[in-house]
């Protein structure tokens, strides 16, 4: 009871001698100009009302400002913005961050494509005023990128299918098929007997006479056997399966902050 009355009595006089603002510390300093209630400690510090999550939301029409501290489920810190309670953090609506924590946590949302439906009631109107549809985006196997399109939406593909164009400027070679009738052109060469002739007795080509051993060639040609043609057909051995350009990575899960 001495206590109490002690530090009633001090504050009754500090707020008669500064009539604007309060000072609470141990060494009788005057407070700070700026502020109306000066506490001041290096072994102490400043104790919150502390509450449940249920006790918080339960308080009537709560001032803009108030301050309290949660002591169950996500624990910390909550301030009153005007409009819905705040866990005190740096972080604003719409921030995005990539983390291995599995589930929602602190007003941070998974970005799972799931229902805006699901979320909670503030969540859903700071997700409506952030441009969010029906879902949430999925960021499952996406990076972020500012590449121009509509700001939280998913586009484009990890893999890739090449063209006729994209392939190396080579000549595939190949060897047809026997089959089929076909000509072949030869030339046949032979040495002629050592006899002498005169006139155009002889095989092939030569001389009208001749005493020696000469050389003589005949250009022949195989049997047709009906005109044809031939295709050659090689296999680039490809099946057309889309390349994947994911490059390597750390796996983690993708959050935006839309508060409690």
């Amino acid at each position: 009871m001495k206590t109490i009355k002690s530090f009633l009595f001090f504050l009754f006089i500090s707020a008669s001698v500064y009539s604007q603002n309060v000072a609470i510390n141990a060494d009788g300093s005057s407070p700070d100009a700026s502020a109306m209630l000066d506490v001041k400690s290096t072994s102490k510090g400043l104790l919150p009302p502390r509450m449940t999550a249920a006790q918080r939301i339960a308080i009537a029409a709560p001032a803009t400002g108030l301050t309290v501290y949660q002591t169950d489920e996500n624990k910390g810190i909550y301030f009153y913005d005007g409009s819905v309670w705040q866990m005190q953090n740096s972080v604003n609506y719409g921030d995005i961050k990539q983390g291995i924590q599995s589930t929602d946590h602190n007003g941070w949302v998974k970005l799972n494509g799931r229902l805006k439906s699901s979320l909670t009631a503030s969540q859903q109107v700071q997700a409506t005023a952030l441009g969010i549809g029906a879902n949430l985006p999925d960021a499952t196997s996406a990076f972020m990128t500012q590449n121009g399109s509509t700001l939280g939406s998913v586009s484009g593909s990890n893999t890739v299918t090449i063209a006729q164009t994209n392939l190396p400027n080579i000549n595939f070679t190949g060897t047809t098929s026997t089959d089929g009738l076909h000509t072949h052109g030869f030339t046949d060469n032979y040495f002629a007997e050592n006899r002498n002739w005169s006139g155009t007795e002889h095989f092939g080509t030569g001389a009208t006479s001749d005493n020696d051993n000469d050389l003589y060639s005949v250009s022949n040609t195989t049997n047709s056997g009906g005109s044809h043609s031939h295709t050659a057909t090689v296999s680039s051995g490809g099946s057309g399966t889309a390349l994947n350009i994911t490059p390597k990575s750390l796996s983690v899960n993708m959050f935006i902050y839309l508060g409690l």
